[in-house]
């Protein structure tokens, strides 16, 4: 049983550690990996990161949600995967 998140601002640009805290609560629907997607719609840059429970080939690879450096983002979508 996975789970997902997410907030879309027209606004406001959203703090993505919103969003890592949102998918901590869902953390019993989907221990095995978690992922995220950092987004601005209106210019297009999007960016997946990654958090404490994704697999360790991306976590390699791909940013942390804690990492921010000045992304302004208006969309923010969490993950979490239960492996069966």
């Amino acid at each position: 049983m996975c789970g997902i998140c997410g907030i879309l601002s027209t606004q406001h640009g959203i703090d993505p550690l919103v969003v890592e805290r949102m998918n901590a609560v869902l953390r019993h629907r989907g221990p095995d990996d978690e992922g995220y997607l950092v987004a601005d719609t209106a210019s297009g840059v999007f960016s997946q990161r990654t958090g404490n429970d994704t697999v360790p080939p991306l976590k390699n690879t791909l940013k942390s949600i804690r990492v921010t450096e000045a992304l302004f983002s208006n969309l923010a979508f969490g993950h979490r995967r239960l492996s069966i």
